[in-house]
């Protein structure tokens, strides 16, 4: 699985970033915010937007070299944004809130 496939719909958008999520291991299955995150989807916020921006970019900031390695392992040669930070971390919660992984 790589970005093309992301980018072309062979691969969903929770397939993608659960992979990358597992081979950086982020994992938030005893996350401290994981409760927020349970409420948040709870209360229909699928994609967590409920939870202010700087919130997920603070907690992926020391991530980065995790998530950068993985995209390399992955065959992205490119750099890593915040935002795919940001939607690794959201996926990764939404996984452990809901017992996936």
């Amino acid at each position: 699985m790589n970005r093309q496939d992301y980018m072309t719909g062979k691969v969903t958008f929770a397939e993608y970033y659960r992979e990358i999520a597992r081979i950086a291991g982020i994992s938030w299955k005893h996350h401290r915010m994981l409760k927020r995150v349970k409420t948040a989807l709870a209360q229909g916020d699928e994609h967590l937007n409920s939870i202010p921006l700087h919130l997920w970019d603070v907690l992926g900031a020391s991530s980065r070299p995790m998530i950068a390695r993985a995209l390399r392992q992955m065959g992205d040669s490119g750099g890593v944004s915040m935002a795919e930070i940001v939607c690794v971390h959201k996926q990764a919660a939404t996984d452990a809130a809901n017992g996936v992984r």
